[in-house]
């Protein structure tokens, strides 16, 4: 405690005690008074001639005591003589001369506190001994004056008790009175500092009675030795009278002095206990019941202050402790008083700087608008909610908020109570549950609602997504070898084009690589080569691949964002939905695409078949039409006499030997199908060569032959190996071909050449003829079966021959092709290799 030089010096100029010493000398000249009286009236100073010295010599006396009364309370110290007692010397480092505290040390302020409770009882001592000293100094100069027989001894020795008792009886009471301020300074002083003090000293109730029935006791004593003196007059009285009221009112002053200040010490603990402050009762009395007041007091107070602490800390725990941040608002003006440790988290600013701030300055100026058309300051009740408002922080950032608001009151004092809850986690919830009822939306639409069509699934798909997961790319696209055709795309886009784009390079290339959902962040520079991607900024990819029945990669449903953000698994596994969504309806295409075809080749087929079967008919018919007419030609002859010449007969029966050979060959091509569709060939492979077999199959029909304008030329060349092969199913793959040559060329060139196929190190058998050709629209079908290519040539034939030639080539080992000119005529290429599979094998 910091105190003025000024006050230091005074203390060491006029020490405290040697004040509370001149305070209590003042009562010894009422006390002397008494004793003149007494001494005046009952004494024979006629006799002796000692009157005058109570006089001057008296006065000196009074004065030689009061001053060594002081020198002993230390007024010496200035002069080198200290103090008597130590404790006297203590308080002269502990108090200023006005009973303030100044700043000492610990030892010094305990040493203090306890010697000023004393002080009043050291004084008491030491006024005591210096009145019987005054005492005994006037009977020894009445010995001296008046001799030893003189009668004024024993009024002396009398009149000075009583002017003893009575001074000490009124320096008690003066002396408690004026160390009060003192003692009760020091004792708080210690209580500030925490200093433990000991049993606090105390003058016991029974000295005080004494001390109060000392002065009545005296005055009765002086008025006995007026009564009893022959010099008793009325002026004695009445100076006795006189006395003795001032006495008495001048203790009854103290007294009532004493209990004032003891109350108005009590009344400030009090106040400061209700007050809500530390209420300890510090009294500065050394009077025992008042100590043991103060103690219990005190006491009590610290019950209360424990309990009022708890409810405090309770308080506080429960205000600090609540999940939503709490102000406390004036509500006259509005300002904050106070602010919860979850105030201070939520607006991120120290409690310091939320306290007198106004509630409208705490939020946004739209929350700030409705909290002024509430008028909360003009309420006498406040129950008030806003929501879907919004706080605003230091650096600017809007937290979304709902604000509950009442009037409450604490003590006396009314206040507004904001509960501020921080919605975010709120919010967030509904936008996630928002989220998913659109995922389920979205989905029970793609698997319920939408149909099978992959344009209008992809178109659905894309929509949904970025609408879902928020991200402004979405594509969907199917793969082609190496590149991916985009079906829908968005956004802008709309319907993608159908013109595919390169794949390799691309995140879409590694999941159809890795044929499973893949996430990848910082795409532009994991992927520079999506030239798309990388110049939309795109920083994260999201794709799950289209697969087909047979778990194939078929295409890609992706998202893409330009903002760094994750992609959650049910993020994932939404994409992974749609991809196999839009899988299924890709792989029921495909199937209703295939069963279609299908179902149009059976209708073609049975279209076929029934031709075939017309055909079959025909062809069977005729020949079999011109044996019977030509058999009864022949009966009717020999029926006739056999008029027919020779030449005629031999017509007639090469004729039906042709078409003896022609039903032969149709029933042949008709068994062989029958085979082929059974998957019963069996391959008979043996050594051949060409050209012998060659020659065998232009002598096979050579004799009926008719002439004719085309000229047949059959080659092999010379380095032609022998092949190994079966000759029977290359003859009538020959044969066939060379046929159907024969039929569709009227005039011109038919050539059959054997060469080696320098690609396969086999042989090529090339039939070539300038018949009417095939028109280029019916060459992919001429080798099915039951097809025969429109001519403007009939021709015999159930389009059998040449489905028989392709399947027998294939059985061989070997390919044929087909190439034609209408109007120039055809061209058939057998490739065979130069041994084929061992004989016996299944056809296939």
């Amino acid at each position: 405690m910091a105190v003025a030089p000024s006050r230091v010096r005074a203390s060491r100029a006029v020490p405290y005690t040697c004040r509370v010493a001149l305070a209590t000398s003042a009562a010894g000249w009422p006390a002397a008074g008494y004793g003149a009286l007494a001494i005046a009236v009952a004494g024979d100073f006629d006799a002796t001639g000692s009157g005058w010295i109570f006089g001057l010599p008296f006065v000196v006396l009074l004065t030689v005591a009061t001053l060594l009364h002081l020198l002993v309370m230390g007024l010496g110290a200035g002069i080198g003589v200290p103090a008597l007692h130590p404790g006297m010397r203590a308080l002269g480092r502990a108090l200023d001369p006005h009973g303030r505290p100044i700043p000492c040390s610990t030892p010094d302020l305990v040493a203090a506190v306890d010697a000023i409770a004393r002080l009043p009882l050291w004084d008491l001592v030491g006024t005591g001994l210096l009145s019987l000293a005054v005492v005994v100094g006037c009977e020894l100069l009445e010995l001296a004056v008046g001799g030893s027989g003189s009668p004024n001894f024993g009024v002396i020795a009398r009149s000075g008790l009583i002017a003893c008792a009575i001074y000490l009886s009124a320096g008690l009471t003066l002396a408690e009175l004026v160390v009060r301020p003192g003692c009760r300074a020091l004792r708080r002083e210690a209580l500030q500092r925490g200093v433990q003090l000991g049993p606090t000293f105390v003058i016991a109730r029974r000295y005080r009675v004494l001390a109060a029935i000392v002065p009545p006791v005296a005055a009765l004593a002086v008025a006995v030795e007026i009564a009893c003196s022959a010099h008793a007059t009325t002026n004695a009285y009445a100076v006795l009278m006189t006395l003795s009221v001032a006495v008495a009112s001048g203790l009854a002053w103290l007294q009532s002095e004493s209990q004032e200040r003891a109350a108005q010490e009590i009344v400030a603990a009090s106040r400061a206990l209700a007050a809500g402050e530390d209420g300890q009762l510090v009294t500065g009395s050394v009077d025992s019941g008042l100590v043991a007041v103060a103690s219990a007091f005190n006491a009590a107070a610290r019950r209360v202050g424990a309990d009022r602490r708890a409810s405090s800390e309770r308080y506080q725990a429960l205000f600090d402790g609540a999940s939503d941040a709490i102000l406390l608002v004036d509500p006259t003006s509005g300002r904050v008083v106070e602010a919860s440790v979850r105030a201070e988290r939520l607006f991120a600013e120290p409690r310091e700087r939320l306290l007198g701030r106004t509630l409208a300055a705490c939020v946004d100026p739209s929350t700030a608008e409705r909290l002024r058309e509430f008028a909360l300051e003009h309420r006498e009740r406040a129950d008030v909610s806003i929501v879907n408002a919004a706080i605003v922080r230091a650096d600017g950032t809007s937290i979304p908020v709902d604000v509950s608001i009442a009037m409450v009151s604490t003590g006396d004092v009314r206040v507004l109570q904001a509960i501020v809850r921080d919605v975010r986690d709120r919010l967030r919830i509904e936008q996630e549950l928002r989220k998913a009822a659109r995922r389920f939306e979205e989905l029970y639409r793609l698997a319920v609602v939408l149909g099978d069509d992959p344009a209008a699934l992809a178109d659905h798909t894309v929509a949904a997504l970025t609408a879902v997961l928020e991200c402004p790319i979405a594509a969907v696209a199917v793969v082609e070898d190496a590149a991916m055709r985009v079906l829908a795309v968005a956004p802008a886009e709309g319907r993608a084009d159908s013109r595919a784009r390169p794949l390799g390079g691309t995140p879409c290339a590694e999941v159809v690589t890795r044929g499973v959902p893949c996430v990848f962040s910082d795409v532009a520079a994991r992927f520079p080569g999506d030239g798309a991607l990388v110049a939309a900024g795109v920083r994260v990819y999201c794709g799950a691949p289209i697969l087909d029945g047979a778990g194939a990669v078929i295409g890609i449903v992706s998202v893409a964002d330009v903002r760094t953000r994750p992609f959650r698994d049910e993020d994932v596994q939404l994409l992974a939905s749609f991809a196999r969504r839009i899988g299924q309806a890709l792989e029921r295409e495909r199937l209703s695409t295939e069963r279609d075809a299908l179902t149009e080749r059976l209708v073609e087929s049975d279209r076929l078949k029934t031709e075939f079967l017309g055909m079959m008919s025909h062809e069977l018919r005729t020949p079999l039409n011109i044996l019977l007419g030509y058999t009864r030609m022949l009966l009717e002859g020999i029926d006739d006499g056999d008029v027919m010449t020779g030449a005629e007969r031999r017509e007639v029966c090469e004729r039906m030997l042709a078409r003896g050979l022609h039903l032969s060959e149709l029933v042949e091509d008709t068994l062989s199908v029958l085979r082929l569709e059974a998957g019963v060939m069996q391959l008979d492979a043996a050594p051949l060569e060409l050209a012998a077999f060659f020659d065998e199959l232009q002598g096979v029909d050579r004799l009926l032959r008719r002439p004719s304008e085309v000229t047949e030329r059959w080659l092999v060349d010379p380095d032609v190996p022998a092949l190994v092969t079966d000759r029977r199913k290359l003859r009538q793959v020959v044969m066939n071909l060379v046929g159907n040559a024969r039929k569709f060329t009227a005039r011109g060139l038919i050539e059959v050449h054997a060469a080696i196929d320098p690609a396969t190190a086999g042989v090529r058998v090339t039939v070539r003829d300038t018949g009417c050709g095939i028109d280029a629209a019916h060459l992919p079908h001429v080798f099915d079966l039951y097809r025969q290519a429109p001519s403007e040539r009939r021709a015999e034939g159930c389009g059998l021959g040449l489905y028989i030639v392709r399947r027998y080539v294939e059985l061989l080992g070997g390919t044929v092709a087909c190439a034609s000119t209408v109007g120039a005529g055809t061209t058939f290429v057998v490739t065979l290799p130069a041994s084929v599979p061992a004989a016996g094998a299944a056809a296939a």
